[in-house]
């Protein structure tokens, strides 16, 4: 068959499967995809996600032990929502019931009904349903679904105490994920699960996440978390005032997989932009460390700009605290250091932890 018959075929091929299903039914793989994101607030952990944040149009989760830092992750996730996208709303669905706004708000989280949703599903059932409905309206920039182990099925809830219900929720979240992807997708709205680690029972031993295989498949991101080193506040040493974070990205589906990161965040406050400066910076190169020394230029407004020398890096995140038109500076170089390699990143094709 010469190569004007094989074009003729494929043309028609083309053209019906278009006319059934629509013009932007077969993609060019040429065209680069430009995935919208909602920045976290960390530059660390935007930088370890790629692409500045989690996308749009795709599933997230987010897996770790209690108290590890998952809810107030996602909290900053939707001020963030909120900032990016102000025409769109944000949606919480508390299934774990221990969701607080009073808190979310010190987060600078607008509660308010034209940019904030919050429910309390009794049910996976009622849960997933309302997820679908509210999705397809378009109307959402990000859905929080806080927890997968809280979200029992009507099923279970039904049966008693003792009787078996293995592997009911995730018969149930194979189903109600295959059919969200595509609404998903449709209504460019980033969904975030939240998710928790057990001690398998074996004798091999381990930790899984609950939920079965399906959520791990779904997911274009996934992301573990490990709590840190309590952060003792500065004024009050008897008083905790925050705590470290370390991120491990297990899955990346849309931009380079595996990287790993820590940070700090304040209770009621968000990340400490202003140490993950620091430590870009020093990565960057725009900030030289010797040993325990920091050393770097200032402008002072003179010809020549003057050279700060710091032993510590809590001296150095001290004096951009003080110092707002210094630390402006450093966050623009930071910002489009990491600029350029989400520019890059863009061009990676993503690799699955899983098949």
């Amino acid at each position: 068959m010469d190569a004007a018959v094989k074009k003729k075929l494929l043309d028609a091929a083309k053209n019906k499967l278009k006319k059934q299903f629509g013009e932007d039914f077969i993609l060019d793989a040429e065209k680069p995809q430009n995935y919208e994101v909602i920045p976290s607030g960390s530059l660390l952990f935007d930088q370890a996600v790629g692409n500045g944040g989690i996308p749009l149009g795709r599933i997230t989760e987010i897996f770790g032990l209690e108290s590890c830092g998952k809810t107030t992750l996602a909290t900053c996730l939707m001020v963030q929502a909120q900032k990016k996208y102000p025409d769109r709303m944000v949606l919480f669905l508390d299934l774990e019931q221990a969701f607080s706004p009073e808190y979310a708000r010190q987060f600078e989280l607008d509660t308010s009904s034209d940019k904030f949703m919050f429910i309390q599903p009794g049910s996976y059932e009622e849960a997933f349903t309302s997820m679908e409905e509210l999705i397809a309206t378009g109307l959402f920039s990000l859905v929080v679904y806080d927890s997968v182990p809280a979200g029992l099925p009507q099923y279970v809830l039904e049966k008693g105490l003792d009787q078996e219900t293995i592997g009911v929720l995730a018969k149930k979240l194979s189903t109600g994920l295959n059919r969200l992807k595509n609404v998903i997708s449709e209504a460019n709205t980033a969904v975030l699960f939240i998710n928790q680690m057990y001690e398998k029972i074996s004798f091999m031993g381990g930790t899984d996440t609950k939920g079965g295989k399906s959520l791990k498949y779904y997911s274009s991101i996934r992301i573990q978390l490990t709590k840190r080193d309590l952060v003792v506040d500065e004024n009050d040493k008897e008083k905790i005032a925050g705590q470290g974070l370390k991120f491990q990205v297990r899955k990346n589906k849309v931009a380079e997989p595996y990287k790993t990161g820590e940070t700090m965040f304040y209770f009621g406050k968000g990340f400490d932009t202003v140490s993950e400066v620091v430590d870009v910076a020093v990565e960057k190169g725009f900030i030289s460390k010797g040993g325990a020394w920091f050393t770097f230029t200032v402008d002072n407004d003179s010809k020549k700009p003057t050279e700060m020398k710091f032993q510590g890096k809590d001296k150095v995140v001290a004096f951009f605290r003080e110092s707002e038109k210094d630390y402006q500076y450093y966050l623009k170089l930071v910002q489009d250091s990491l600029a350029n390699v989400v520019a890059i990143d863009e061009k990676i094709v993503g690799k699955d932890e899983e098949d």
